[in-house]
């Protein structure tokens, strides 16, 4: 929940050292008032900011230990190339959002996009993140077929990994429901 706070109030209140809503919340609504007055604000916009930032959850954003502590949760993408995998600390960091990949032409891109569009759905039972993905082609050469045999061949190894002597009967159901088809719908 994002607070919709004025950038000049929020640094204000940053500068009298209340940098989260909990903070703000145990200072009392002096602190805005105050804040809200040297701003000259318009009247009523301190108690509209204190009802907000009463009733929210979260702080003005996170820090950078708290950012640290998101990125090392974070599963990666692989992309079922170790050296690129390892290049890249794990594999593709996505959180949510957009990811961009530039380069010349031929350089892979098309083929790298199309490899984490399968690979984002690996179920998390096989260490992946169990995504979906949205693929937007600008060029309108998107190679479906491509893809699909991307699909497939993710599938079959995932089969594979699932059918090996002592492996878990949760990685033979995952790999059964995961469908080249349906990799391509989701």
């Amino acid at each position: 929940v994002a607070l919709r706070l004025p950038v000049q109030v929020r640094d204000a209140l940053m500068a009298k050292g209340c940098s989260t809503r909990a903070i703000l919340v145990e200072r009392g609504f002096e602190v805005l008032r105050e804040v809200s007055e040297k701003l000259r604000l318009p009247p009523g916009e301190a108690e509209r900011m204190w009802i907000e930032c009463t009733q929210a959850p979260k702080s003005f954003g996170q820090n950078a230990w708290e950012l640290l502590k998101q990125g090392v949760q974070r599963i990666p993408i692989v992309t079922l190339c170790q050296s690129l995998d390892e290049l890249l600390g794990g594999g593709v960091q996505a959180k949510s959002g957009i990811l961009e990949f530039c380069g010349l032409p031929g350089a892979g891109k098309t083929q790298l996009c199309l490899q984490l569009a399968a690979t984002a759905q690996i179920p998390a039972v096989f260490g992946g993140v169990g995504g979906e993905v949205v693929y937007v082609d600008t060029e309108g050469s998107f190679a479906a077929d491509r893809l699909a045999a991307m699909c497939t061949a993710l599938c079959l190894r995932l089969s594979r990994l699932a059918s090996k002597a002592g492996a878990d009967p949760a990685l033979a159901t995952a790999a059964a429901a995961m469908r080249a088809d349906a990799c391509l719908e989701a």
